[in-house]
């Protein structure tokens, strides 16, 4: 959906020359490409989210998947851009530039030849505990038939006369099941919520240290943890497996613990990771190892085979400094590379000079956007040394109310700010943390003034804001 995009705007707009093009997207989805992240956040916000929504956050709301497409269908139309929607890849003949697909709707077979090729495909749900999904009460949300399913579920349940209580489990402290705990807790928590409602009672089970833990420190996560517990009422199991899912023939109602509990629900939520659906590619295209996993591509996002892209969840990138392959499954990443790929396909027919991959990693989210106790947090950078040589320190009011801006940078060699992360920060201080981070700027009391806005911010006070400095440069 992103290199359509591309294509589209870089081609209309003549910068890379008039020539004749011709677009086909393939996908084994039903719909036009969406933004499938939303799914566990804005997708699952509860019916009178609208109504409850401060005047703010109300930008933020999405019911519908239309509101989550890149583009409406029309649009690919009127770009005259080939769909084969609900289609698979069967084989793919790269010697003979062709893709041999099949209409899952109707069995039909046939051939696309292609003149250069961007691999896109997303990253599937790990189907763990796979005897769960013969329940009916199971869900994944990583794809959007799935997330109607919740959906539906949770609007059949939360009117249920017949119960008090509703209870969802959500497994996977990643940020699916973050988000998705935090969207589901207001279904019955919402301000329009009636008196006699059914309340829904969440609890996240996740087997990790602590909540996000490829994004928060664990300050952070502690931090949040609390948020969830004490004013959101959501129940966080930490350092905890999900062994099975048990029940009748077709409702699950309770799950077994590693610690051997018993835990009773009326709706689970599986968000325990990702996997790469390669089998297409594998011994064909050269392939990143475990644990990155993924399609090998240079600094041109070119793979093993001339003219054919990796983009997105499944390029993986050699990092030239530490020599190990990155992968990242992120909004951000996805546009970044799919415009680069889109970019140097053009200009590699006109026999031009490529562009070299650059990247900073950048993820964010909203949390309870629905209420007036909003959770956001922004990370911005990356760890190109091992991070056990790297610093961490803490900067905000730990024990302010909501909403309250903490956050965290990592520091490497020469007090240089590689990486940094912000909860609930206005606009101005997430453009500051990216300032920052992407100029190095060096921590210490003689340039801490230099990030004073930021910390001014943060603390109103000069008196606050000086011993916030000098406990900086104490540290260090």
């Amino acid at each position: 959906g992103e290199a359509c995009k591309a294509f589209v705007q870089k081609t209309s707009l003549g910068s890379h020359g008039k020539f004749k093009l011709s677009l086909a997207l393939v996908t084994a989805n039903t719909t036009v490409p969406y933004n499938k992240h939303g799914l566990s956040s804005s997708f699952l916000h509860p019916p009178d989210a609208r109504k409850s929504f401060s005047a703010a956050n109300s930008s933020r709301i999405t019911t519908r998947l239309s509101d989550l497409m890149i583009k409406p269908k029309s649009w690919y139309e009127e770009n005259e851009i080939n769909l084969f929607l609900n289609t698979s890849i069967e084989r793919i003949d790269f010697p003979n530039k062709t893709i041999y697909t099949k209409d899952r709707t109707n069995g039909k077979s046939t051939y696309i030849s292609y003149g250069s090729l961007l691999c896109a495909q997303d990253a599937e749900a790990i189907q763990s505990l796979s005897e769960s999904f013969n329940y009916k009460n199971v869900f994944s949300i990583k794809q959007e038939t799935s997330a109607f399913r919740l959906i539906q579920a949770l609007q059949k349940q939360s009117n249920n006369n017949s119960i008090k209580y509703l209870d969802v489990l959500v497994v996977g402290g990643g940020l699916s099941g973050v988000e998705s705990a935090a969207s589901i807790i207001g279904w019955g928590k919402g301000k329009g919520a009636k008196p006699d409602q059914v309340k829904v009672r969440v609890t996240l089970v996740h087997a990790s240290r602590h909540l996000l833990p490829s994004l928060l420190t664990r300050e952070l996560a502690s931090w949040l943890k609390n948020h969830f517990e004490e004013i959101y009422d959501i129940r966080v199991v930490e350092n905890m497996k999900v062994e099975s899912l048990q029940g009748d023939s077709s409702i699950a109602t309770h799950a077994i613990l590693s610690s051997g509990d018993c835990l009773r629900f009326g709706i689970c939520v599986l968000a325990t990771g990702t996997y790469l659906d390669d089998k297409v590619f594998r011994n064909q295209l050269r392939m990143a190892k475990a644990p990155c996993h993924g399609i090998k591509v240079n600094k041109y996002l070119e793979t093993s085979e001339e003219n054919v892209y990796a983009i997105g969840d499944f390029a993986a990138i050699t990092c030239p400094i530490t020599k190990e392959c990155k992968r990242y499954e992120h909004d951000s990443s996805a546009i970044t590379t799919a415009n680069l790929a889109v970019a140097n396909i053009l200009l590699k027919n006109q026999g031009r000079s490529m562009l070299g991959y650059t990247y900073v990693p950048s993820l964010g989210s909203h949390l309870f956007s629905y209420t007036d106790m909003e959770v956001s947090f922004w990370f911005y950078g990356s760890f190109d040394d091992d991070l056990d040589s790297l610093s961490l320190i803490h900067f905000g009011d730990w024990e302010g109310v909501l909403p309250t801006t903490i956050g965290g940078f990592w520091v490497g060699k020469n007090n240089a700010i590689c990486a940094g992360i912000v909860c609930n920060g206005s606009t101005e201080v997430y453009h500051e943390l990216k300032e920052i981070v992407e100029y190095k700027r060096i921590l210490s009391l003689l340039n801490a003034k230099a990030a004073s806005s930021l910390y001014e911010s943060l603390k109103p006070s000069r008196s606050s804001h000086y011993q916030q400095a000098m406990a900086y440069y104490t540290t260090l």
